[in-house]
């Protein structure tokens, strides 16, 4: 390692100025690139020079000597950084920001220069991937061993599949069927990790950040090429808050599951126990099978013979090349030359330096060589096979540690980690439940916790990043914490929100406020709940469910509440119907939910299921050739009908058949399209991507034509009815 060399004096007398001016250092014409050079550091150094006034032309001496020896220290360090890294490593090294880091850290002067001043992206001091992984892979496991819990968050090419459409009146069954769908099209390609340890004595918690970039990448000829969807929305999303794609396909971490793994190392036990026997029962040729040789390859392959003849009775030489060839021609030599010799010398193919001819080359070697050579192949082959196994080892120690595992809207990341890293997901939920209590005993999801009848009147949002805005606040108390000794983190300065790794931090420090609020409420009060306190056995292993009307968990350690929908029906109507004719239909009985299914047929809700009997009473007795009305349970009949029916999917009708329309469109009542999201919104849930928002659940065609149509529309004195109470 170089050792610090002394600073040149390239410092200029100060020079008086009136005003201050932020030097940023960055692309030409952008100050507001996210990777910089230190200049803050380095802009405080120049203040002290030259106190309370502007940094002039004159400073520029100053500053290009800093840098000029800077970047000269730096690269020097970062190259021997790169160069130790990659040491007993064939071809060339590059530096990579890791050594660059290392180099700062390393060299005193340099240190001294840039101390408390982070890279602007912070995350990429714990980005983890292919290159650094391995060599990171003990102080992961040792930050997960010490951990008291830890925090989780996945960053996803895409998440919603327009097949599998979510509503609001999915069974849990109908809800894991349409996401487990949904996980076997898209992939996890950024991983977060937030371990955090409590101390006692000095009333602090302590954290440890890691950001893992994963892309199912072959690592080896047998491993799976994957193929999956990306959503344009998603990635847009993604590409808007900074994500470096180049580097998760360059230099993402790869994996393999149990069945792909042991599908591996299956194949390569199999194939040197087969090329083991080969050379064990190989009868000695003796030159009389006959090799099909065209006549125009004859002479060519005659020659060769008898080279391969003079090389082998020539005990001064041991190895020989041929010249490049075809494959046509090299498949002639080897069974012709192996005609006349099976033993005592070895052939193999190589590629030429110019990378695009193949050679054979010949060897001499007895049999015991071969079978040695062969057994250290072997050995390699199973060392890239555990090289191939990659994150997964990650995984396997997090769900062997049986820590308290916590994230944010936590439903859709284990459905893809579980499909990606461990099994495939399994068809029915019961099965499901069961696989996820085997790998990760103990699950807490935040925005469970945060949408919980004690947590929500301190709340008015539970999306992530509100979320933690507001448990910064008065009614929420976040103790002292900071960044564990011998590890990189994040912290409350450096928003790097969508990047998996400071979102799993978010949603620990979440959690920890939280969990204080909640032994703050119980008598006598809790200092520190633990992960296995019985405050939080309402909250642990059940999964918020965004967008429902009247299920707010899943219960993974038992079975999920019936709800009751005797006050749900389902209504099917002409085409040329909007919200606002259902809305009148149902006035009699109330405020409304409603939920569009298709272009003729939507599940109404009625608020208050105290009107549940006048409305059936009125309804369902009713005869009309416009619009049909059934109760939810006739309704759930037909669709479970539908579904175990063999028929095509497109023969199958769309709802069930209710009466023809006769009539013209009827007239739009004059509402606007917020009386009528007064009249649809049950109660208004957080989205967790907020680009994705408009995307997430597609309204239908026909709600989407209500909110053209009604844009320019007056309130009428019915849609007025509907504005008293903003939830419906």
């Amino acid at each position: 390692m170089a050792q610090p060399r002394k600073r040149k004096n390239t410092e200029k007398d100060p020079v008086p100025a009136k005003k201050k001016k932020i030097i940023a250092l960055g692309k030409k014409g952008n100050i507001h690139q996210t990777k910089r050079f230190p200049v803050q550091q380095i802009h405080e150094l120049l203040e002290t020079k030259f106190p309370g006034g502007t940094v002039k032309a004159e400073a520029a001496v100053y500053l290009t000597g800093v840098l000029e020896y800077v970047a000269a220290e730096i690269l020097e360090l970062s190259a021997n950084a790169a160069r130790t890294r990659c040491s007993g490593k064939s071809g060339q090294f590059k530096v990579a920001l890791e050594d660059m880091i290392s180099a700062i850290d390393s060299d005193i002067e340099i240190k001294e220069l840039t101390d408390k001043v982070r890279l602007a992206n912070a995350a990429s001091k714990q980005g983890i991937n292919n290159y650094n992984f391995e060599e990171l892979l003990p102080s992961i496991k040792k930050a997960i061993d010490e951990c008291d819990f830890l925090a989780i968050d996945t960053e996803l090419t895409g998440l919603y599949n327009a097949r599998s459409e979510e509503h609001a009146f999915d069974t849990m069954e109908e809800r894991y069927s349409k996401l487990r769908e949904q996980c076997s099209k898209f992939l996890i390609i950024q991983f977060g990790l937030s371990t955090f340890k409590y101390h006692p004595e000095e009333k602090k918690y302590t954290h440890c950040d890691f950001n893992f970039y994963v892309f199912p990448r072959p690592h080896i000829r047998q491993a799976p090429d994957p193929r999956f969807l990306c959503q344009a929305s998603s990635l847009h999303f993604l590409a808007s808050h900074g994500f470096d794609f180049n580097k998760t396909i360059y230099e993402g971490i790869p994996y393999l599951t149990f069945v792909q793994e042991k599908k591996v190392r299956d194949y390569v036990t199999k194939k040197y126990e087969m090329e083991r026997g080969s050379v064990k029962h190989t009868p000695k040729a003796n030159g009389q099978k006959n090799v099909d040789v065209p006549d125009e390859h004859k002479k060519f392959i005659a020659e060769i013979n008898e080279r391969v003849d003079a090389f082998i009775s020539d005990e001064s030489q041991t190895a020989m090349q041929l010249e490049p060839c075809s494959s046509y021609l090299r498949k002639l030599i080897y069974e012709s030359v192996q005609s006349k010799h099976s033993t005592g010398i070895e052939m193999s193919s190589k590629t030429a330096e110019s990378g695009n001819q193949r050679y054979i080359t010949i060897i001499k070697c007895s049999d015991q060589d071969k079978l040695d050579k062969l057994q250290c192949q072997e050995i390699n082959d199973l060392d890239d096979v555990d090289v191939a196994v990659g994150f997964r080892k990650v995984m396997d120690h997090i769900s062997a540690s049986k820590k308290l595992v916590i994230g944010h809207h936590l439903y859709l990341d284990i459905l893809h980690v579980i499909e990606q890293f461990f099994f495939h997901l399994p068809e029915e939920l019961s099965e499901f439940k069961s696989m996820v209590r085997m790998t990760f005993p103990n699950i807490l999801d935040t925005k469970y916790v945060a949408s919980s009848e004690r947590l929500r009147p301190f709340l008015e949002s539970t999306q992530l990043s509100e979320l933690l805005r507001q448990v910064q606040g008065r009614s929420f108390e976040i103790p002292p914490i900071g960044v564990a000794d011998g590890y990189k983190g994040y912290d409350l300065t450096s928003e790097h929100f969508h990047e998996a790794g400071y979102d799993a931090f978010m949603s620990g420090l979440c959690y920890i406020a939280m969990t204080k609020k909640l032994g703050a409420m119980v008598t006598p009060s809790v200092e520190y709940v633990e992960p296995s306190s019985k405050i939080l056995s309402p909250y642990v292993n059940r999964f918020f469910i965004l967008r429902h009307f009247d299920i707010n968990g899943l219960n993974l350690c038992g079975p999920d509440p019936e709800p009751n929908r005797d006050n749900v029906f389902h209504v099917s109507f002409p085409e040329e119907w909007k919200t606002i004719d259902l809305v009148e239909l149902f006035l009699p009985y109330g405020n409304v939910y409603v939920h569009w299914l298709d272009d003729v047929s939507a599940l109404v809700a009625l608020k208050n299921p105290g009107n549940t009997v006048n409305a059936k009473t009125a309804l369902l007795n009713k005869s009309s050739r416009v619009y049909r009305v059934r109760t939810y349970a006739e309704y759930q009949k037909w669709a479970n009908q539908q579904l175990n029916s063999n028929k095509q999917e497109s023969k199958k009708p769309s709802s069930p058949p209710g009466p023809k329309s006769t009539v013209s469109k009827r007239k739009n009542s004059g509402n606007t399209e917020s009386s009528v999201a007064c009249s649809m919104d049950l109660i208004p849930e957080d989205d967790e991507n907020e680009a994705e928002t408009a995307d997430e659940l597609p309204p239908t065609k026909r709600r989407k034509a209500v909110e053209e149509e009604n844009e320019s529309e007056e309130v009428s004195s019915t849609a007025r009815v509907f504005e008293e109470e903003n939830n419906w």
